[in-house]
């Protein structure tokens, strides 16, 4: 009764007070709860107008009418109800059932609240405590304003000493797992551009012996690769700290098991394909902002495991073909090939959940039957059906394929997608027994230009290719 009285006081010097903008006054009280199964729980709830100063919700609203309730997010949980839900509080004057107006996050008394704006006018239940929230029109008053009502016996506190006091802890031990998950996501984002750099110089370890040869420095080195790289990236506008975190993503879930690993999953799929003949490997994106992903893709499959010999010497050419197609543009240049050609290709889709915008097809030409049923429908849907209708026609003509789905073109997505590329050709050349980080190939074409063009240290290749047999001249035409 003291807490209920002394409220009210101060209510009234409140709504007296020239110098208050607004107020509200959250009366606290404990309740029994029933379920619909009958479940019996105590739940503490906040009396009072929650929209003077409305909190975020997670899902719904606050609650503005007679019979609404809204919870705190570990209440729903454990109550196992969400917005829409029924609840039944037992008060002093019987019990009433309430609907779930909304959730919302709290830590205050454990996690375990709840809001009403007035569970019963005429009930007794005692009040626990009284919280009275309060805008000052002029906030240069506020320290003298406080002392005003502290000297009246009032715990006046400002919203500011208030939050630190009841969340001070937390927010201490949040900010310190934040700094503990930067410094982690720093390393680990460290760590994947020391991979990359690493992939890199491996494949460029020749040209690099001959930087070195030259006079160049490792440091001087290094920095050139960072230049031909994330520089560029960034300097074109894209977010290279999302692209590099959906690389550490992409990383982090291709796992040791392999229904988990997609990279894995991926390159079985594919030496399967090849060694049921598929030596062909086609990437079809249904976006034109993936188009150069089918060119790096290309690039990156035949220069792995385009190889002659294993890593035990033994000749095998290994290596499937790549391909690259965009759609919808090659369904008329190429789909008719792979669904009446040999069986000799695989064909990687990759679609888009999420364009960037949404293009509507208007309604014209009515007249035209064949045109008008288009009206009303929009691009995105057009580009969704081609990619589903020509996959339907591949898989039916009895042609292998696969479908990677992203749910939108970004750097992270983008990020996740080099990385699961990159991982899945890694593990096609542990399959396949070769080396994947390596292209001799390439090298022996570069080295024949160096000697031809008279490059210093080439001579003896330069004498190889003089000793070379001459084309057969009844075959040139």
């Amino acid at each position: 009764e003291d807490i209920a009285r002394t409220t009210m006081e101060v209510a009234e010097n409140l709504i007296n007070d020239e110098r208050v903008e607004k107020f509200t006054v959250l009366q606290t009280k404990n309740y029994s709860s029933f379920l619909a199964d009958g479940t019996k729980c105590n739940l503490m709830v906040e009396e009072g107008d929650h929209t003077v100063f409305p909190v975020s919700y997670v899902n719904g609203t606050a609650p503005e009418k007679e019979n609404e309730i809204a919870l705190s997010t570990l209440n729903a949980k454990e109550l196992g109800v969400s917005v829409g839900d029924s609840l039944i509080l037992q008060t002093g004057n019987g019990t009433t059932t309430y609907a779930v107006c909304g959730i919302y996050s709290d830590i205050t008394n454990g996690g375990k609240t709840a809001k009403a704006d007035i569970v019963n006018a005429q009930d007794d239940t005692t009040v626990m405590w009284s919280i009275l929230y309060v805008s000052l029109k002029s906030p240069a008053s506020r320290q003298e304003w406080l002392s005003e009502y502290r000297s009246k016996g009032i715990k006046a506190v400002d919203i500011a000493d208030y939050v630190a006091q009841t969340y001070g802890q937390t927010l201490q031990q949040i900010r310190l797992a934040k700094g503990v998950a930067a410094g982690a996501a720093v390393v680990i984002i460290f760590v994947v551009i020391m991979l990359f750099m690493r992939l890199i110089v491996e494949k460029k370890r020749y040209s690099i012996s001959l930087q070195k040869a030259l006079g160049f420095t490792s440091g001087s080195i290094r920095k050139s690769y960072m230049i031909k790289g994330l520089l560029p990236a960034a300097v074109c506008g894209i977010d290279i700290d999302k692209l590099l975190a959906g690389a550490k993503y992409m990383d982090e879930i291709c796992t040791d098991e392999f229904n988990d690993n997609p990279a894995y999953v991926l390159a079985v799929l594919s030496f399967l394909s090849q060694r049921m003949g598929s030596n062909i490997s086609v990437m079809m994106p249904y976006a034109d902002s993936l188009k150069y992903i089918a060119d790096w893709y290309a690039q990156l499959w035949a220069e792995s495991l385009g190889k002659r010999y294993d890593v035990n010497s033994n000749e095998v050419f290994c290596g499937q073909t790549p391909v690259k197609s965009l759609g919808v543009t090659d369904q008329h240049s190429q789909v008719q090939l792979y669904t009446g050609g040999p069986y000799d290709k695989v064909i990687t889709f990759i679609g888009v959940e999420t364009l960037k915008c949404v293009v509507d097809i208007p309604k014209e030409l009515e007249s035209i039957p064949d045109i008008a049923f288009l009206g009303g429908h929009t691009l995105n849907e057009l580009l969704s059906s081609e990619l589903y209708a020509t996959r339907y026609a591949v898989t039916k003509s009895g042609h292998m394929n696969i479908l990677i789905s992203i749910p939108e073109v970004n750097a992270f997505t983008i990020g996740q997608l080099l990385m699961m590329f990159e991982l899945q050709t890694a593990y096609m050349g542990e399959i396949l027994n070769i080396n994947a980080f390596d292209q001799p190939g390439v090298e022996e074409g570069k080295q024949a230009t160096y000697a031809l063009l008279g490059k210093n240290g080439y001579g003896s290749k330069l004498a190889e290719l003089n000793a070379a047999k001459e084309a057969n001249k009844t075959y040139s035409v």
